[in-house]
């Protein structure tokens, strides 16, 4: 088993909202989806919510996973074009 605590945030871009979980300073895991419950529900059926106690408000974090969020939607956004 890992050791480390897991810390898990939120963070809304233009069209999607997501829920990145950290290991430290590293990004383990990421959800998204077009709505804030289905991220959530997505996030609470998962097999590392046992090991997060709670959704933070980490600012730093919040900000680097809004950052991932926003290159994941204009990715999608260009394949959706073509």
């Amino acid at each position: 088993m890992k050791k480390g605590r897991r810390l898990a945030v939120i963070a809304k871009s233009d069209k999607l909202y997501a829920i990145c979980v950290f290991r430290g300073k590293f990004l383990e895991k990421i959800f998204f989806e077009l709505e804030e419950k289905a991220v959530r529900e997505k996030f609470y059926n998962s097999s590392v919510v046992g090991e997060v106690k709670d959704i933070s408000s980490d600012k730093e974090k919040e900000e680097y996973c809004k950052s991932i969020l926003e290159k994941i939607e204009r990715k999608l956004n260009k394949l959706l074009i073509r």
